[in-house]
């Protein structure tokens, strides 16, 4: 799939917000499969309850959980670049577009009153005053704490 410059202009902030909410939904979806896969080779309490029975099917539990790995992993590892490649167009966007600014002065204020990353997502990325998501906000906040600290 090969994107042509004119298509990337035209992409707004507020479709590249919508990919990146779809993307993290998804990766969100697949690391939840993940983790049942793992939990099912976990030890589990015995039943006494059941009756005794005959024989049973014998399966080695952690070589189902690899092999189900071997499918899940390759599409969580495109999700993830995915998102970063998303995340770090969306903030070349904004900064291009005169937002990252905004954004950026809006978030150290908020920081520098203590208020905490859900009652920021509560309070300013919900009723749209931030027009960006969370997790971009908190990168955001990360790059200017490493500039700071510098």
């Amino acid at each position: 799939m090969e994107i042509k410059i004119s298509e990337i202009e035209e992409i707004s902030i507020l479709d590249i917000n919508r990919k990146l909410k779809n993307v993290e939904c998804d990766l969100e979806y697949y690391l939840h499969q993940k983790e049942r896969s793992f939990n099912r080779t976990q030890p589990k309490p015995v039943d006494i309850t059941k009756e005794p029975t005959q024989g049973g099917k014998r399966e080695n539990k952690f070589d189902n959980y690899v092999i189900k790995n071997e499918e899940l992993d390759p599409m969580i590892d495109l999700l993830q670049d995915e998102r970063i490649a998303l995340e770090k167009l969306l903030i070349s966007k904004l900064q291009a577009s005169g937002e990252y600014a905004v954004i950026l002065q809006t978030l150290i204020g908020l920081k520098e009153r203590h208020y905490s990353w859900p009652k920021i997502e509560k309070k300013y990325i919900a009723t749209g005053i931030l027009p960006v998501s969370l997790g971009t906000c908190r990168n955001i906040w990360k790059k200017y704490i490493c500039m700071r600290n510098v």
